[in-house]
């Protein structure tokens, strides 16, 4: 370092030395926030698995049912026999009218009577 001073250098180290700390802290919290993001996406992928358990679970519900629709009970004996929550009661009175349509088409290309069970 031909020219400079003794206090030059020493001033260049002390920045040098600031900047190095500045740099560590920077990197300890861009490590925070890599962290942080990494739990949540690590919890966000465990919810979409639960997600797709619980879909499974819906569904296999849905079984139920259809053998009451098959036997004959309306929609509305069926919401109460099973107390069902409001979302619960919108998801299964659409499979419902999903079956009850789905007879009725059938019903209609085979030229048949369509048995949906009582009226409601």
């Amino acid at each position: 370092m031909a020219g400079k001073t003794t206090a030059q250098v020493e001033a260049r180290q002390r920045a040098r030395q600031a900047r190095l700390a500045l740099d560590a802290e920077r990197i300890a919290r861009e490590e925070q926030v890599d962290d942080a993001a990494a739990d949540y996406l690590l919890l966000a992928d465990e919810r979409a698995t639960l997600l797709q358990s619980v879909h499974a679970v819906e569904e296999r519900m849905l079984a139920p049912v259809t053998r009451l629709v098959e036997l004959g009970e309306s929609r509305r004996r069926i919401l109460a026999l099973l107390n069902l929550e409001a979302d619960d009661a919108r998801r299964v009175s659409g499979h419902i009218r999903s079956l009850k349509t789905n007879a009725e088409l059938a019903a209609t290309r085979s030229g048949g009577a369509v048995e949906t069970g009582q009226q409601g």
